[in-house]
């Protein structure tokens, strides 16, 4: 049986909005209708497929405008949730299960999330002054490192005293 003309035209007109994600704009399309709003009922009674669809999306604006909202680091993971507490736990996703800190999105174990983030920029210079003992000699006058990069064997000291 054929889906009557009327419809077919509202769903149609919800198909719009759920790929232009334009919540916003889904209001009864009569324009002599004073509601401002189409209730979920009405569009489950057109399809039930697009009302989880718009669903989904109104909980996706809600939690992009909503303070503490998170969305799960794993890449094509879309599950979010919110921390408006800014409750620092291990937590688990519900949709690809891996597992980090509900805070900063790291896991880091029994340590403070501004600890993991001291130890981040420590490892960070660690590995910055290794690369600069490799790729550098002091100055023979002022000891001010030195790097030659390519060319000939020619180097001039930053410190432009120095070396010609």
């Amino acid at each position: 049986m054929a889906m009557p003309p009327v419809k077919n035209a509202l769903k149609q007109y919800f198909q719009q909005a759920v790929n232009e994600k334009a919540l916003d704009q889904v209001k009864c399309p009569n324009p002599d209708c004073k509601s401002t709003t189409i209730a979920r009922a009405d569009i489950r009674k057109i399809s039930s497929d697009l009302k989880k669809k718009l669903d989904d999306i109104a909980l996706h604006n809600l939690l992009d405008t909503s303070d503490g909202a998170k969305q799960c680091p794993t890449p094509n993971c879309n599950v979010r949730f919110t921390n408006e507490d800014r409750v620092t736990d291990v937590i688990t996703c519900g949709g690809c299960k891996a597992t980090y800190c509900s805070n900063c999105l790291v896991i880091h174990p029994h340590v403070t999330c501004q600890e993991h983030a001291a130890g981040q920029r420590a490892a960070e210079d660690s590995r910055t002054l290794k690369m600069k003992m490799e790729t550098t000699k002091p100055c023979p006058t002022c000891n001010i490192p030195i790097a030659k990069i390519d060319g000939c064997l020619a180097v001039k000291c930053p410190n432009g005293i120095c070396l010609p």
